[in-house]
């Protein structure tokens, strides 16, 4: 529970123990009492069975505080002492102080994950299938390891797992190609007639200087020739 207890056997550090454990009871206990059913729940609707929710280090850790404080709650300091000595240890004690401290940041990411995100997750069956099977089991695993043992802790873990989550479920963003403006076509003059007439597009510097070339070589093929022309100069996407 991380309390510095001087080693010397006298009645005033028993009462001291007495006191300290009473306090982390009062504090953690209520936290520490629903953890583990939110766990079991929470890896249920991931599709882990009941019996291997069970077997997972972090419940069995959460568990085995929960016992611990149930064990210890309203003992006088002597039997204290030995409800103290007797608990199991589940994993270890390090794990269990790391659990027993942690218990209300953990439920806090629990109630506030967005759970339904994954269920659509769970569902994909298209391209993007390997991808959220490998989150999936990401999330599992994260909730499966100790919090002492998950580097970071489990929110900042879940805050990523939303954000994989929605970004597989976004729709990318449709690239709207502009169509191309159909060539103008110049009405008839009277005594005038249309000897050759095309249209092109988005050409670059050297189409356009070849384009122009070609109409300068008919130009000069025929004194009575004329030109008409329209132009757009436009900016495509970086």
């Amino acid at each position: 529970m991380g309390h510095v207890i001087s080693r010397l056997l006298n009645a005033t550090n028993l009462t001291m123990l007495g006191e300290k454990v009473g306090e982390s009871i009062v504090e953690f206990k209520t936290d520490c009492d629903s953890l583990p059913d939110r766990l079991q729940l929470v890896l249920k609707n991931l599709g882990v069975s009941e019996v291997d929710a069970g077997k997972t280090d972090r419940v069995r850790t959460a568990k085995a505080v929960k016992n611990l404080l149930a064990v210890c709650e309203g003992k006088e300091p002597t039997a204290l002492v030995h409800a103290i000595a007797q608990a199991k240890a589940e994993t270890s004690t390090t794990t269990m102080g790391k659990s027993l401290k942690a218990a209300a940041m953990v439920l806090e990411c629990l109630r506030n994950t967005k759970w339904d995100l994954f269920s659509v997750v769970s569902q994909l069956m298209d391209h993007r299938k390997t991808e959220a099977d490998l989150l999936l089991a990401d999330v599992r695993s994260w909730l499966n390891v100790d919090e002492h043992a998950l580097a970071g802790g489990l929110t900042p873990k879940m805050f990523e797992a939303v954000d994989r989550a929605i970004r597989l479920l976004t729709p990318p963003k449709q690239v709207v190609v502009p169509p191309v403006p159909p060539p103008v076509v110049t009405p008839p003059t009277p005594g005038w007639k249309t000897v050759v007439s095309n249209g092109k597009a988005r050409l670059t510097e050297a189409e356009a200087s070849a384009t122009v070339e070609e109409l300068l070589r008919k130009l000069k093929a025929n004194p009575r020739f004329r030109l008409s022309i329209q132009w757009t100069v436009e900016e495509g996407p970086q």
